[in-house]
């Protein structure tokens, strides 16, 4: 999903602010609107990757036969099959890798969302 941009660079090259104020505060260092606008495209072409929780988190994972079982980040993989995943370890199953797509619905970030969901 694209998002609005907000900075763009003009016809000479110069970065510069859609709106003059971000969050309520000005922009003005230009290395920062340069790193923004870095980020930006770097989104718009698919290269930027949002990941849903640091390496070491705490995640709980639903079991196949009830429960969640509390689970480590240990990494993250890239299938064709299935895109982005992160990859966990439990004192209760080896090994998984998990689709990011899957947050939500089999994997979450707090234990509190786990129950919630069933």
């Amino acid at each position: 999903m694209a998002s609005k941009r907000l900075i763009y660079k003009d016809d000479f090259g110069d970065t510069h602010t859609t709106d003059e104020r971000i969050n309520g505060k000005f922009i003005g260092d230009k290395a920062v609107r340069e790193k923004l606008f870095e980020y930006e495209q770097e989104e718009s072409e698919g290269k930027l990757i949002h990941l849903p929780c640091e390496i070491g988190a705490t995640v709980y994972v639903k079991m196949q036969f009830g429960g969640y079982a509390e689970a480590k980040v240990r990494d993250y993989s890239y299938f064709i099959s299935c895109g982005f995943c992160v990859v966990v370890t439990s004192e209760k199953f080896d090994k998984q890798h998990i689709p990011f797509s899957e947050f939500g619905k089999t994997i979450f970030l707090t234990s509190k969302e786990a129950e919630l969901s069933g």
